[in-house]
């Protein structure tokens, strides 16, 4: 068999299997942004977002928290994505926050992930996170289901706050 005709094979081989398995990332990918943040457990501790610690007050209705950490792009273009997009949302601020300026927040939602986006109410409670970029389509339907959703601690557990 003639070298260089082998040779092209492998490559187009290659070549093929690179489009798959970048096809089938992107899916994965794609995936995990449309996933729902998850709320907290009810058993979980109450956790409450530190004010002081987010770079914009906290919003009168709900405050979306992005976790990042220094340097992280995919933190960045989480955060100017969903201040972008819950721009028009009335009394619901977009905040960042860096991990290490709240490791408490951190150890007590067990965040792995950067960005991880986190979802408050109007007491600065938070109800739901989700680890990894998340599309603003899904943050704007968790807004929309926060008010319907019983607050923390509204089902008469006896969870200490944090």
């Amino acid at each position: 068999m003639d070298p260089l005709l082998v040779r092209a094979v492998v490559l187009a081989a290659v070549a093929v299997v690179v489009v798959v398995v970048g096809l089938a990332w992107q899916a994965h990918h794609d995936r995990l942004l449309r996933r729902r943040p998850s709320p907290v457990p009810a058993d979980a501790p109450v956790v409450t977002l530190p004010a002081e610690s987010l770079d914009t007050p906290p919003g009168q209705r709900a405050t979306v928290v992005v976790v990042g950490t220094r340097g992280c792009s995919d933190c960045a273009r989480t955060l100017a994505l969903l201040r972008a997009d819950l721009a028009d949302r009335p009394g619901v601020s977009v905040a960042h926050v860096l991990a290490e300026r709240v490791p408490e927040l951190v150890s007590a939602l067990d965040v792995r992930a950067a960005p991880t986006v986190l979802l408050a109410g109007a007491d600065r409670r938070v109800v739901a996170q989700h680890p990894g970029a998340v599309a603003p389509d899904v943050v704007r339907a968790a807004l929309d289901g926060l008010g319907s959703a019983p607050a923390a601690g509204a089902t008469g557990s006896t969870r200490a706050p944090a």
